[in-house]
């Protein structure tokens, strides 16, 4: 069941480039020793790559440049990369609430393999994720509709505290996914047909804003291409 948006605007965006990243699309081109060498580093201490902290400030400067400052509420992830990503940003004055809810999707054991090594032990894991993806579990981690469930009850709390105000939150890729799911109220089903759709790479975000009658819109947002999807209706939440 939807959760209103009282909220006048929500904006959820990626942090930058962190170094688990950049190890990941290396070791997609067989390249594992910057893989290897950060496994002992826990997911909630990766820091930003050289590259993420070049460009984490674009962001700061994409916002102030398209007149979305100041919001009214600023909210962060637990996680190092998060944080380094909105010191970066350097958004004048902006308090920084932390929230545990915004938190990654934790992937236990599977999240120190690269893809090679993971379809190497579990050669349907794919297939077991695209035909399930909300309820499939990562070894050791936790599912989507888990993190759906914390970004469900983090929605509900906003919502209510924060009416006709503009909340900027800066956390992840996969608890973006959650929080589109949540947002649009979308079926295990409809999510699988659309999960590519609701990918955001580093520093991306994602836009919802209500309008009058309570119709709530969304776009995408790239601010490393100055580029901005156009705005479509999600559903009429009335406030």
């Amino acid at each position: 069941m939807h959760t209103p948006m009282l909220l006048d605007e929500w904006i959820g965006s990626r942090h930058e480039e962190s170094d688990a990243n950049h190890a990941h699309e290396l070791a997609k081109d067989g390249n594992h020793s910057l893989l290897h060498s950060i496994r002992h580093i826990q997911d909630r201490d990766f820091s930003l790559s050289k590259k993420g902290k070049q460009r984490a400030p674009h962001i700061g400067a994409w916002l102030e440049r398209s007149g979305l400052l100041p919001f009214d509420v600023y909210m962060v992830s637990e996680y190092v990369r998060a944080h380094e990503t909105t010191q970066l940003m350097n958004l004048r004055g902006a308090i920084w609430i932390v929230d545990p809810r915004l938190n990654e999707r934790q992937w236990g054991a599977d999240g120190q393999l690269s893809s090679h090594e993971r379809e190497a032990l579990r050669p349907d894991w794919k297939k077991e994720k695209e035909g399930a993806p909300y309820d499939w579990r990562p070894e050791g981690g936790e599912t989507l509709r888990e993190k759906m469930a914390a970004f469900a009850h983090y929605w509900r709390d906003i919502n209510n505290r924060y009416p006709r105000k503009r909340c900027f939150a800066k956390c992840h890729g996969e608890t973006l996914q959650a929080a589109q799911a949540v947002i649009e109220g979308l079926s295990q089903e409809q999510f699988a047909r659309t999960e590519k759709n609701l990918r955001l790479g580093n520093g991306c975000m994602v836009h919802y804003k209500r309008v009058a009658g309570g119709h709530v819109y969304k776009r995408f947002i790239d601010p490393h291409r100055d580029t901005c999807s156009e705005w479509h209706p999600v559903s009429a939440m009335a406030a």
